[in-house]
């Protein structure tokens, strides 16, 4: 008797936790991404063309609204761009709720304040490029967790501050990287020498400090690698002259010290070197 009685009362309180479970999930759907557009709507209060205010409404087809693209098959929003359009607003967290979307692009608007730790939920995100804005804060370092498919991340010409994090380590598919004409300080995280796919970087117009890592070595795909204009120190590390795939490099407007070694010339594709206004001797 007192075991039918557990049984049921066990059961009856797994009825009851599925029930809150299901909910309190969160089913996203076409409608969701509507809320989450209108969401970003309703923070723009500078609209010069008056695009968004008169093209997205809340009676159309979110499909059909100017810069968003929707995938064919779930009919869900793949792809955001609203860049070049002089927008003044905040970034609203409820853009994390796109849960299809692979680009995202402002590019070259106002948008201020701080990059919501929502994003972090964009996991099918490749493209993001928020350059030529004026967001500010720290880079919050969760948000780097959950991308797993970001290839692009260029946040350069903007206000952000802090350190670089680390966790840029785990976007394992990362290939063009752009963080210039910011103000982050400290040293250059060693950990991006694990983004073994990376092509681009450009790091340079911040406040750097320290040596360049040893650990870039690892990139055998770098193209062009640009630390202009920080504060860096100590030698040029003897495995930037065997990125053997390196097209350009500037380390301009720093304090780097020591000579030029012989082995610059393993650089055979090499078109471009900026070295001026460094502490460097020799030959």
């Amino acid at each position: 008797m007192e075991r039918n009685l557990f049984l049921i009362i066990f059961l009856a309180f797994l009825v009851h936790f599925s029930t809150l479970y299901f909910i309190h999930a969160q089913v996203t759907d076409i409608s969701t991404d509507k809320q989450a557009l209108l969401a970003l709507k309703a923070r723009v209060s500078h609209d010069p063309s008056n695009l968004l205010a008169s093209n997205w409404s809340s009676s159309s087809s979110v499909c059909h609204w100017m810069g968003v693209t929707c995938g064919a098959r779930h009919l869900r929003v793949t792809a955001l761009n609203i860049s070049h359009l002089g927008l003044t607003a905040t970034l609203p967290p409820q853009l994390g709720n796109l849960s299809f979307l692979a680009s995202l692009d402002f590019k070259n608007n106002s948008f201020y304040g701080s990059l919501p730790e929502e994003y972090a939920q964009l996991r099918r995100l490749k493209y993001l490029d928020f350059g030529f804005n004026k967001l500010s804060g720290e880079l919050p370092a969760s948000i780097f967790y959950d991308l797993p498919n970001l290839q692009l991340l260029y946040l350069h010409f903007n206000m952000f501050e802090g350190k670089i994090p680390s966790t840029l380590s785990a976007c394992k598919s990362l290939q063009n990287l752009s963080l210039s004409f910011n103000y982050f300080i400290g040293n250059i995280p060693k950990e991006i020498g694990n983004l073994t796919q990376l092509r681009e970087i450009y790091l340079g117009y911040n406040k750097l400090q320290g040596e360049i890592p040893e650990e870039l070595g690892n990139l055998a795909k770098l193209e062009l690698l640009s630390l202009a204009n920080s504060s860096l120190t100590g030698s040029i590390p003897s495995f930037i002259f065997n990125l053997s795939s390196l097209i350009g490099m500037d380390f301009s407007k720093n304090s780097l010290t020591g000579s030029l070694p012989r082995e610059i010339g393993n650089l055979t594709l090499i078109k471009y070197i900026y070295l001026n206004s460094n502490k460097l001797t020799g030959e």
